[in-house]
């Protein structure tokens, strides 16, 4: 009883909020469920969110309309020729929704479905790949190379990484220099082989003791941190393959529909 009460209480409260009048055009009201509906195509807007300035001239605005609306009608807009096209090209847009809108929601997909597409496609489509987030230093010499990485080991571990951040700097010729090589997140397939079969041997904290050739150069490589693969949960990506799945019949459904009602007619491309 008492969830009951909450539940009409609520949507009272939804129904009168909505239906208050904002301003009258001669018997006409202007509510909020007017201003909410004029809002609704503008992204990232909401009626709560709306400054005095903005509502007053919204208002004013379905105002306008209210009286545009009015006198159009006092001027026998709609016996009109245009009018009357304009209303048939309107028809025709509303049926042909109405209609894709129906078949829409005549597609069930069942959740064993979903489960099953899930099962067999879930390496595929919802597996995140291993990714390494790592620094480097890309010199054009290998001896330079050498050289840094000799620097390197006599470096303490504590102070390891500030250091290569630093070589980084000073040494590597490559665009990240300035951000002490950081090359930020990536998986394998975004890095040339031999630099990323180099990176990702690496242990979190450690970098590579001989130069990585590449076409670009020789690089030393410091692993800042890796991810392993992940698979992205059945219940989290349950309602993204639904309508998905959803979709894609709706798309075969008219497909075939367009097909029948294509061999029926008579079709002339001039």
């Amino acid at each position: 009883m008492k969830k009951l009460l909450l539940m009409i209480l609520t949507f009272g409260f939804l129904f009168s909020a909505d239906s208050t009048v904002l301003a009258k055009v001669d018997n006409e009201k202007v509510t909020v469920k007017d201003l909410k509906e004029m809002i609704a195509s503008v992204p990232n807007m909401k009626y709560k969110d709306l400054s005095p300035d903005i509502k007053e001239r919204a208002i004013n605005q379905l105002i306008d309309k209210k009286l545009l609306y009015k006198y159009a009608q006092k001027k026998k807009v709609e016996k009109t020729k245009e009018f009357k096209e304009a209303m048939k090209s309107v028809k025709r847009e509303i049926l042909v929704q109405v209609f894709l809108a129906n078949e829409m929601d005549k597609i069930k997909i069942s959740k064993s479905k979903v489960k099953d597409f899930y099962d067999k496609n879930k390496m595929k489509y919802f597996a995140t790949q291993p990714e390494a987030k790592a620094r480097h230093i890309l010199v054009k010499d290998e001896k330079v190379a050498k050289e840094i990485i000799k620097t390197l080991k006599k470096e303490k571990s504590s102070k390891l990484k500030k250091k290569f951040i630093s070589l980084a700097k000073e040494k590597s010729e490559g665009p990240s220099s300035t951000n002490g090589g950081d090359l930020g997140w990536f998986s394998a397939e975004k890095m040339v082989p031999a630099f990323s079969k180099a990176t990702f041997a690496l242990k979190k904290g450690d970098f590579t003791k001989k130069p990585v050739k590449t076409q670009f150069g020789y690089h030393v490589i410091y692993l800042d941190d890796k991810k392993k693969s992940s698979v992205e949960k059945f219940n989290t990506t349950k309602d993204k393959i639904k309508q998905s799945l959803q979709q894609q019949e709706f798309a075969n459904k008219i497909k075939k529909v367009l097909k029948t009602l294509r061999d029926k007619a008579k079709i002339n491309i001039l």
